[in-house]
């Protein structure tokens, strides 16, 4: 045994250093490495096995592997897996349906195991758990820092109501001192009292216009913040770049005097804020009502318009910029339920108003009516500028300013309208009496006609002319006995009674003209 020789012992496997950068990668994508070979599956359920040291691959199962190759087969169905939970996994068998494979027990069952989903359960549970004791930390740190809070601003409230305290107290020992030291000037022997000369009258004007360009210096810085926009609560370092370069931040002389405006300004400016938004919602409610007024006021508007409606058809009806002035200043500050509530409200006016003019028409057509026919003033060649109608206007109004009623509601233009429309009214009225007398007239007349040209007819039947023209005397004699024809004379009314008494007279005379025949 000694004198054979050994075989040499295998070459150590090659460092990660001489492996390539595709051999690494393909190591990881191994199931298993064990030395030089590593285990990989095809991709259809089967192993080859790698040499790294001959770079070659191999179906069959080399020999220091061979007791490892059930283990290989248990990853690779450990890794195609379809679901896990714990130390379970599903598996297709192939057709379909899953057989489950215990890695522990190395047992396979058909039928799902009754623990199946419990570790993710659990582990949800843990989960859910951990957040809610993460959630409860939280609102307890949040309430400790409350209390903090709290009890930081009691004890800053306390300090501050003690630092007031000794403001006072110290207050009253000054008070105290004063007073003692005025009661000691009072003991003192009186002494000669320094009057001071009292100011030209062109000092005094010169310190009227230093304080007048002092004050006009502290409103110009004033209005350089505004413009800036500063807000409350902004501190100086952080104003101060922004300020610095506009010359009304040199206008004031001294940085102190420049810091105490700022402060001054800072600390009233959430005031002031709330003065200018109260002042531009005043403004914007009074031009929404007063454009509201403007457009009811013409006769298109229906009182029964929505706002939508009425807000939708605003821009046809306004000149542009005034349509912009209405945009910027009234409906971007107001809210809708402001512009409704305002839009109710001088619909109601508009209403109230119109029935208030509605009855001072309806009296004053009245009155000017009653005078009119009182006075027999209602010719056509009455007229609204004439005094006697302008006299009557102004009757009408005293009277009313007298009983306590709202007076000239209607505009000039509207009570000439009124009076014109009742002098038409008239005119109307007295034009079928006319009519009436004119055609009453006609027909009487035109009986009257009828009544002679039949009465010429029956003597001219009975008489014929050639026998009057030889016989005179007869003539004489006939017209003693012609039948006597009233013609009734043209009124403006009818008399019926007179109507038949003419009728009777008609018929009597026709009646002795046939007698005589």
């Amino acid at each position: 045994m000694g004198a054979q020789e050994l075989p040499a012992p295998p070459p150590p496997p090659p460092s990660d250093t001489e492996l390539t950068s595709e051999q690494k990668i393909y190591g990881l994508n191994a199931l298993q490495v064990v030395g030089d070979w590593s285990v990989h599956d095809d991709g259809d359920g089967r192993l080859f096995y790698y040499d790294r040291r001959t770079h070659s691959s191999q179906w069959e199962v080399p020999e220091g592997l061979a007791s490892l190759e059930t283990e290989f087969m248990m990853r690779l169905m450990l890794q195609n897996a379809i679901a896990r939970s714990g130390a379970w996994t599903a598996h297709d068998a192939g057709n379909g349906t899953l057989y489950y494979f215990n890695s522990k027990t190395r047992a396979s069952v058909w039928e799902r195991p009754s623990e199946w989903g419990e570790q993710e359960a659990a582990e949800a549970r843990e989960r859910e758990a951990a957040a809610e004791l993460a959630r409860r930390e939280k609102e307890q740190q949040e309430q400790e820092a409350e209390k903090a809070a709290k009890k930081e601003k009691k004890e800053k409230k306390k300090r501050k109501k003690q630092k007031m305290q000794k403001e006072k107290e110290k207050s009253w020992a000054e008070a105290g001192q004063k007073r003692e030291d005025q009661k000691a000037e009072e003991e003192q022997p009186p002494q000669e009292e320094v009057h001071e000369e009292p100011l030209t009258v062109e000092e005094l004007k010169e310190e009227q216009e230093r304080k007048e360009r002092e004050q006009k210096r502290i409103e110009q810085f004033r209005a350089m913040l505004r413009d800036k926009n500063i807000m409350p609560f902004c501190k100086w370092s952080v104003a101060l770049p922004q300020i610095a370069g506009d010359p009304r931040f040199m206008g004031v002389p001294t940085m102190d005097e420049r810091r105490a405006i700022f402060e001054h300004f800072v600390e009233h400016r959430r005031d002031d804020l709330k003065a200018e938004k109260k002042s531009k919602l005043k403004q914007a409610k009074q031009l929404f009502s007063q454009l509201m007024r403007e457009r009811f006021q013409l006769d298109s508007w229906d009182p029964k318009t929505t706002l939508s409606v009425f807000l939708s058809t605003l821009e046809d009806q306004l000149q542009p910029d005034r349509y912009k002035q209405i945009q910027d200043d009234a409906l971007v500050l107001l809210t809708l339920s402001t512009q409704e509530k305002i839009y109710a409200k001088a619909v109601a006016d508009y209403k109230s108003e119109a029935l208030k003019r509605d009855g001072e028409q309806l009296r004053l057509t009245k009155f000017l009516e009653d005078k009119l026919l009182v006075a027999s003033l209602g010719g056509a060649a009455m007229r609204w500028e004439s005094d006697e109608v302008q006299k009557l206007v102004r009757e009408f109004y005293v009277s009313a300013a007298s009983d306590d009623e709202a007076t000239a509601l209607l505009s000039t233009q509207k009570q000439q309208q009124v009076f014109e429309e009742l002098i038409a009214r008239i005119a109307r009225a007295r034009e079928p009496t006319r009519d009436i007398a004119i055609a009453t007239a006609g027909h009487d007349l035109a009986g009257a006609r009828e009544i002679d040209a039949a009465g010429e007819a029956v003597t001219d039947a009975q008489f014929p002319r050639r026998d009057r023209d030889r016989a005179p005397e007869t003539s004489d004699r006939l017209e003693d006995h012609r039948p006597d024809i009233i013609v009734v004379a043209p009124t403006h009314h009818r008399d019926p009674a007179r109507e038949v008494v003419d009728g009777s007279s008609v018929s009597c005379n026709a009646n002795n003209a046939k007698k005589l025949a």
